[in-house]
């Protein structure tokens, strides 16, 4: 099994449309041939593939602007774990937060956040994770004002 078989057929296209990954490298070089390399590495045929790539146009993960496909804020989510770097071995992003009651749905927000992300929870409001997801956690911080209830540090286990 290649290391690219982990994706599904849709979060291979994708990824191609994410700039510096190694499908959108192939998708810029060759594009002719672009379809054609992805079933070789994905191992799924061409046909589902370029459904695949339908299906994200039409979903809402991606559009096309004139100078060329973009990858939506629902598109950037459905790909953002795979985009991650993993940080050095035996060090972890942790989360800690405590968001008062009164903001108890933007509490959720955050808690199902970092579940989707496959961060482990260590207490109640204590995750961490392998992979470096620290500006996408910036950004969902500031989008729903929680800079006073949330800390990120990088740590490394004793």
């Amino acid at each position: 099994m290649n290391e690219d078989s982990k994706y599904s057929a849709l979060q291979y296209v994708l990824l191609a449309l994410v700039p510096y990954s190694k499908p959108n490298m192939q998708l810029i070089f060759k594009p002719g041939k672009f379809f054609h390399e992805l079933e070789k590495i994905s191992n799924l045929k061409r046909k589902r593939l370029e459904r695949a790539y339908y299906y994200a146009l039409h979903h809402g993960y991606a559009e096309r602007k004139p100078g060329g496909l973009v990858l939506t804020a629902k598109g950037k989510d459905k790909v953002s774990p795979y985009v991650a770097q993993k940080l050095d071995r035996d060090v972890y992003l942790m989360v800690i937060f405590d968001v008062p009651e009164v903001m108890r749905a933007k509490r959720r927000v955050l808690r199902r956040y970092l579940q989707s992300r496959g961060f482990r929870q260590v207490q109640r409001s204590v995750w961490v994770s392998g992979l470096d997801y620290r500006s996408e956690l910036q950004q969902l911080i500031a989008d729903h004002g929680l800079h006073d209830c949330v800390e990120m540090y990088e740590s490394a286990r004793a």
